[in-house]
């Protein structure tokens, strides 16, 4: 009678494994309105994504669309979304063109000459239009032109697996509503930190018309954390997703099995294909988030190098010069923000990664007196075990949390050599004044 009992639970834990409805089907029972309003709002990944979807829309970029009635409506939205993307894409190409023509100018009026700190600025420049115009050109190509398609076509087959109920699309729209929140902060400190700027430095030397399009160039920056935050809040949502499956493995794994019964024999077997394919499904979602933003993460990885180099040098040398002044508090600002964000960057891959490492280890751990379903079991972990999911955007180099080693590297490395410049300038400069004041002497 207890073995029956056992039987009877497995039976239900496999069934639960399988197709994870046992949640919502008992909802059902209880109250069917209230599941037919849940699956029409909630439960789906486009209200789950709709905080960062909306600013994506803001600003005139079409967001990956799941939900087949948001994509019966797409022709409509791109009425207003292609005039809004055109106004802010000329809105980019402008400010920036300007900010690059107007170097030379802002380096005269305020008597620079060309030493290592204006060649540091204006390099500094440079990246910034590159990472700005380089994103904002690939969010508009995979809006438009490409559709998200593969993208769109993963999550809508994990959708059809029915592995999440309404709590875990609430986790996920948690996820993407701490995503637009740190958007928003964003906006808001670059605006005041160039309003700042421009008001206690560039006040008597920039032109009023210079230092609105300062501030609108700044806009420019959502771009960069659009494209980052996207992938950050669709790779937080792969992670949780393993580690969704990998609880239920663990779950199954905790329950007492009566040995040498061919019918539990053959829902393991099942169990073990529905695990496979809800894995490597994750998995084709991991690959598609690198391949949609590759190029984008790409960029910004680069130019994060840059930028972090070019702050280590301004603080560096205002440091030395003992020339702490309120530019200086705001670089050094800007640094730790620049810094923390790229480390949450490099967080999001690296717990992808983990998260399938556990869930494998899980599966490792289970125990079975049945020889077949000991070696399909190793065959299984075998198999996941050669394809964990990792970001490597085009192929170059693998975004993790080891890249920090390399940036420090690469930054001291740099720093290094750009202060040699500059301690080579400061020997000619007062060579150069020794020179004159022995002519003046002389004469």
């Amino acid at each position: 009678m207890s073995q029956s009992k056992a039987v009877i639970r497995i039976r239900k834990s496999f069934k639960m494994v399988k197709t994870s409805r046992v949640k919502v089907m008992a909802r059902q029972n209880v109250s069917a309105n209230v599941v037919t309003t849940n699956n029409s709002t909630s439960l789906n990944l486009d209200w789950s994504l709709r905080p960062m979807t909306t600013w994506l829309q803001i600003f005139g970029i079409q967001p990956p669309l799941i939900s087949s009635i948001n994509r019966n409506s797409c022709c409509n939205r791109l009425v207003v979304l292609i005039p809004i993307a055109i106004v802010f894409y000329s809105l980019n190409v402008g400010c920036n063109a300007f900010a690059l023509g107007q170097m030379d100018w802002n380096a005269t009026k305020k008597n620079q000459s060309r030493s290592t700190r204006s060649w540091n600025a204006i390099i500094n420049e440079i990246n910034f239009s590159f990472l700005t115009m380089a994103t904002h050109s690939a969010l508009l190509i995979f809006s438009y032109f490409l559709s998200w398609k593969g993208l769109v076509e993963v999550v809508q087959r994990l959708e059809k697996c029915h592995q999440f109920d309404s709590g875990h699309y609430k986790k996920f729209r948690s996820i993407s509503t701490v995503g637009s929140c740190f958007v928003l902060i964003e906006i808001a400190i670059e605006f005041c930190e160039t309003l700042v700027h421009n008001l206690f430095f560039n006040v008597k030397i920039i032109p009023v018309p210079y230092a609105i399009l300062s501030e609108l160039k700044m806009l420019s920056l959502i771009f960069p954390y659009l494209g980052t935050l996207l992938f950050c809040c669709l790779g937080w949502i792969a992670s949780i997703m393993l580690r969704i499956m990998a609880e239920e493995i663990e779950h199954w794994s905790t329950i007492n099995r009566p040995a040498n019964n061919l019918r539990l024999n053959n829902l393991v077997l099942m169990s073990f294909d529905g695990w496979r394919r809800r894995y490597f499904l994750i998995v084709e979602f991991v690959r598609q988030i690198n391949c949609h933003f590759g190029f984008i993460l790409l960029v910004v990885t680069a130019s994060e190098f840059v930028r972090i180099t070019s702050m280590s040098f301004q603080l560096l040398v205002d440091f030395l010069n003992y020339n702490w002044t309120l530019s200086t508090i705001l670089i050094t600002f800007d640094f730790i923000k620049e810094t923390a964000c790229f480390c949450i960057l490099l967080y999001v891959p690296t717990r992808i990664h983990r998260e399938a490492s556990n869930l494998v280890k899980h599966l490792r751990m289970m125990e079975f007196d049945d020889y077949g379903l000991r070696n399909q079991m190793k065959f299984l972990v075998e198999e996941m075990t050669h394809s964990l999911p990792s970001i490597a955007p085009m192929g170059l180099v693998q975004v993790n949390i080891q890249l920090i080693p390399t940036l420090i590297g690469t930054t001291l490395t740099y720093l290094i050599i750009l202060c040699q410049f500059h301690s080579s300038e400061n020997v000619k400069k007062r060579n150069w004044r020794e020179l004159v004041g022995k002519n003046e002497k002389a004469t």
